[in-house]
């Protein structure tokens, strides 16, 4: 090998550990169950921007890594046809958490950044339940778009992908939150797990069922709601969200909330433990 090819190859690795941060830990292969494949809720909904269980355009706070046992996979889209090529993820950057897979394919250019909610992931084999021309008429990315939106970034910890699809019910790492500002000082509020929607059916703005509310946080002196403690097979065993009571209405019987339930599989998730510090006390109204 010449002294130039040398220097040639040298140049090369050192450009691609620049332009390719890798995160600090090992990739854990921990459920995220926002983003986990669901049978049947694959449906790509244009009229309503959504991919499966997100939207189809990344939201923004997100970032690109490389680090992950993902990258370089072929996806098979539907009838079992390899079409894609991972070469990037978008992932949360406090949590790890990966969001979408960046990929891209022989019968196009740029990229195409597919929600891994839709990537049916087993040791095996990684699908998409789509065929190749649907994915071809699908919105896409040049380089300096994803680079100027969801910039290249080393993460502290490590990335969490999606379980195995045979593995999707497991519990999810929490994402807890700061209790909201909305609290009056000095007067916590207090978590009622009886009365007044407590127990209600909970729909989104489609009319998908999301769950069921388990309590609310109100005001202790005139037991107005502030928020809906809501669970749900998709938020995991043992994990609920807070919905703020201006985000949801009343309908009949059931709770109304104001967007698709993508948005709302996006929010933290948190334990009894945890809704009692950040949501008040419990007390149960009669």
């Amino acid at each position: 090998m010449t002294y130039k090819a040398t220097l040639a190859i040298a140049a090369s690795l050192l450009a691609a550990a620049c332009t390719y941060p890798q995160s600090s830990g090992p990739v854990h292969t921990d459920t995220t169950p926002s983003v986990a494949f669901q049978p049947g809720e694959n449906k790509l909904d244009l009229a309503h921007g959504t991919w499966g269980t997100q939207p189809i355009t990344p939201p923004s706070g997100l970032v690109t890594v490389r680090d992950t046992n993902l990258i370089g996979r072929t996806v098979e889209a539907a009838g079992g046809t390899p079409f894609l090529t991972v070469k990037d993820l978008l992932v949360e950057p406090t949590t790890g958490d990966a969001r979408y897979a960046v990929t891209t394919a022989n019968a196009f250019g740029d990229y195409l950044v597919v929600p891994l909610s839709v990537m049916q992931i087993t040791p095996t084999a990684v699908r998409v339940d789509a065929t190749a021309e649907t994915l071809k008429r699908m919105p896409r990315f040049t380089a300096a778009e994803l680079e100027s939106r969801y910039p290249r970034t080393a993460l502290r910890s490590a990335v969490v992908l999606p379980p195995p699809a045979e593995f999707a019910t497991a519990i999810p790492p929490l994402t807890p939150s700061p209790l909201p500002a909305v609290q009056p000082a000095g007067r916590p509020l207090e978590l009622v797990r009886s009365g007044s929607v407590v127990r209600y059916p909970v729909i989104d703005s489609d009319g998908r069922s999301v769950g069921v509310v388990e309590a609310v946080s109100a005001e202790p002196a005139t037991g107005e709601v502030r928020y809906a403690i809501i669970s749900g097979p998709r938020f995991g065993r043992g994990y609920y969200i807070a919905v703020p009571a201006g985000n949801m209405r009343l309908a009949g019987s059931q709770v109304v909330l104001n967007a698709p339930l993508a948005a709302w599989l996006q929010e933290p998730r948190y334990r009894d433990d945890q809704l009692e510090q950040r949501y008040g006390a419990p007390r149960s109204l009669n």
